[in-house]
């Protein structure tokens, strides 16, 4: 017991010292210890000096077990799996045991009847896990609100001691200040929870989106991500005036394969697309089109630059040797190149195509070499 209240406690001003440095990193879990903390901060300072003052001295035994409870449960629960739900249970809990007990010793002239402003709002906390039951609590705390007002004004009307009327109003402008405080404190954190989840649902559209353009092996481009940004209009749009398309292969990729499996062979992808990256410009796209068979976009460049680049990088990967349990494996590759300089006569499919044809005209004329050709289409 000890143990795990020393552990959770550690964790516990660890978090709160992390929220302090960046609050907008703040989740549910966060959010509910803060409340705790507010409420163990409020009950301990606000009321006991007043309840000394007037020699309510019941009420300064039941503000001590209230923090105790409130502190020991939140320490002992920290970090649990259910951790949210008991946190909720204690609130509400404390809640309602607090103006039962006070509004039955002090009627609703103490002021303890505002909590239940406290209580529609930790709903809105529930309503980012559960809306539906968010909204039956709501209900429930309207009725029981009714019942104790029904209670304590018509059944059992409650005649306040002259002689305690000014602890009857200070106790009322702590409950009101109290609650005003913890009011400013819930929006604040709801504002930066919702922000919170806002940002991090963001996050995880981007990831899901940038997932769904990559290539789970090599981390390049996938042949979707690719078409995406081969779109004349937006290319134009950002300046590009001119652009070269490369489809590039892996030579004799099958025997890699057949030699040494497709580990080694994803392998080989991987050392392949790496090269690639390395080689070329960082503002050249590079994508693996499918297989061992990957499509370079290089924008505004010239036609010497183009093949210099190729051929620099052709030779790398020609050079390069790759280490698989002990042996040597060679690679090479072969290139297809086409460059257009007016972007108002080039047609996407027509490039590729010529691309791809270029490839062919390697690969049958001995492999481990590049072709180019500049290319004029007239789009129909």
């Amino acid at each position: 017991m000890l143990a795990l209240l020393r552990n959770n406690s550690i964790a516990f001003f660890n978090d709160m010292r992390r929220i302090f440095k960046d609050y907008k990193t703040m989740t549910l879990n966060d959010v509910l210890t803060i409340i705790s903390c507010i409420l163990v901060v409020t009950v301990a300072l606000f009321y006991p000096p007043l309840y000394y003052k007037y020699e309510q001295y019941w009420a300064i035994w039941y503000d001590v077990v209230d923090v105790s409870v409130l502190s020991l449960v939140t320490l002992f629960s920290y970090h649990r799996s259910d951790y949210v739900k008991i946190m909720f249970v204690m609130f509400y809990t404390h809640l309602v045991i607090t103006m039962l007990f006070f509004c039955t010793a002090y009627g609703f002239e103490s002021g303890e009847g505002t909590y239940i402003f406290l209580m529609l709002l930790l709903n809105y906390f529930i309503g980012l896990e559960n809306k539906k039951l968010s909204l039956k609590l709501a209900i429930g705390e309207l009725v029981f609100i009714t019942l104790l007002f029904t209670f304590r004004l018509v059944i059992f009307p409650f005649e306040p001691d002259e002689n305690l009327r000014t602890f009857y109003d200070r106790h009322f402008l702590n409950c009101a200040g109290a609650v005003i405080l913890a009011v400013c404190m819930f929006l604040f954190l709801y504002t930066t929870i919702l922000n919170s989840i806002y940002e991090k649902r963001m996050r995880e559209k981007d990831s899901a989106r940038e997932i769904s353009r990559t290539d789970f092996l090599t981390g390049l481009l996938n042949r979707r991500a690719m078409r995406e940004e081969l779109q004349m209009d937006m290319l134009k749009a950002n300046g590009v005036q001119s652009l070269a398309m490369l489809i590039c292969d892996i030579d004799h990729f099958k025997n890699v394969n057949d030699t040494y499996g497709h580990i080694c062979g994803d392998q080989v992808i991987k050392i392949v697309s790496e090269k690639l990256l390395e080689n070329f410009r960082k503002e050249d796209l590079v994508c693996r089109w499918g297989g061992e068979e990957f499509l370079i976009l290089c924008k505004n460049l010239d036609y010497s630059t183009l093949k210099s680049i190729t051929e620099r990088t052709r030779k790398n990967i020609e050079d390069y040797n790759i280490q698989y349990k002990g042996q040597t494996i060679k690679i090479s590759l072969t290139f297809g190149s086409v460059y257009c300089d007016n972007l108002d006569a080039c047609d996407f499919e027509y490039l590729i195509k010529q691309a791809d044809e270029l490839l062919y005209e390697g690969k049958i004329n001995g492999r481990n070499q590049a072709r180019f050709k500049k290319v004029i289409h007239e789009v129909a």
